[in-house]
């Protein structure tokens, strides 16, 4: 699935919050003290905080993520879903994070007009067929103050097996190769 803008959210950080009280401070006084400075100073990072914002917008903007057969696990053990992140629009994409619901995270850089492999970690508690857990993916470069994510809800399942027994009992005595009954 490729990702379009209409799923792509985007908010900022903790560091970016701060940065937006910083501006409001610096921009209350140079109006206080009507420094053109000061008013240059403020849209000057303002500038840059947006040019920001549009850079970990589009390191999502046009993302295709595709899947791979899982490999089969035992039941009690991580299922690793294999996927592969590629772009085709020319761009570098560093810093996507991928997020399962239960928060084991992998992340990878992809270059442009290439694609990197990712791997989705999730227990496989009970044996049976596992499906792919709706997940998030997100990015936060390229300064850290906001981030971009969007959801993904990607068909891929794996087979997990019954956990075999530690110290499995001794095999009964009349059992031998070739006997009857």
């Amino acid at each position: 699935s490729t990702l379009i803008h209409q799923r792509i959210y985007i908010l900022p950080t903790r560091p970016g919050l701060a940065l937006a009280l910083l501006l409001l401070i610096l921009l209350i006084g140079a109006i206080n003290y009507q420094l053109s400075l000061g008013f240059f100073l403020v849209f000057l990072l303002a500038g840059i905080a947006f040019s920001a914002l549009l850079r970990t917008y589009a390191a999502l903007l046009g993302l295709t993520i595709g899947t791979r057969p899982a490999t089969t696990v035992f039941a009690g053990e991580m299922a690793r879903f294999p996927l592969w992140l590629s772009d085709g629009s020319g761009r570098n994409r560093p810093g996507i994070t991928l997020i399962s619901p239960q928060g084991n995270s992998g992340c990878a850089d992809v270059n442009a007009h290439s694609g990197a492999p990712l791997e989705l970690l999730v227990p496989a508690h009970r044996r049976g067929r596992l499906t792919m857990p709706r997940s998030r993916i997100e990015c936060r470069t390229p300064s850290g103050w906001f981030v971009a994510w969007s959801y993904l809800t990607l068909v891929g399942e794996c087979l997990v097996y019954p956990r075999p027994e530690p110290n499995p009992p001794p095999l009964p005595f009349g059992a031998r190769s070739g006997g009857g009954g």
